[in-house]
């Protein structure tokens, strides 16, 4: 039965030529910016009306691009007192 593998010899490290004497063109890679320390992506609070954790996406200007759950929702909850599908166990606390 034939086999697809092919062994190919590599070369002992004495023998392999450095970067800077091979015609080796250079590529940029971009970098991004890292997130600003004052702004952590995502941040997270609790609202405290709600009892529910709020997670907000910063943008790199520090701005919030998006949150879970949206306004609208967090809206909602707060018109309605209603709180979120939840199962009840997990408001159980477990002793």
């Amino acid at each position: 039965m034939p086999s697809d593998i092919t062994i190919v010899p590599i070369l002992p490290p004495s023998l392999i030529q450095p970067a800077t004497s091979r015609n080796v063109a250079a590529v940029a890679i971009p970098v991004q910016a890292a997130p600003s320390p004052m702004h952590p992506n995502p941040s997270y609070h609790i609202d405290p009306a709600l009892n529910m954790v709020v997670i907000e996406f910063i943008s790199a200007r520090g701005q919030i691009t998006s949150s879970l759950p949206t306004p609208q929702q967090l809206d909602a909850y707060q018109r309605t007192g209603a709180m979120p599908n939840t199962p009840q166990s997990s408001l159980l606390v477990k002793t």
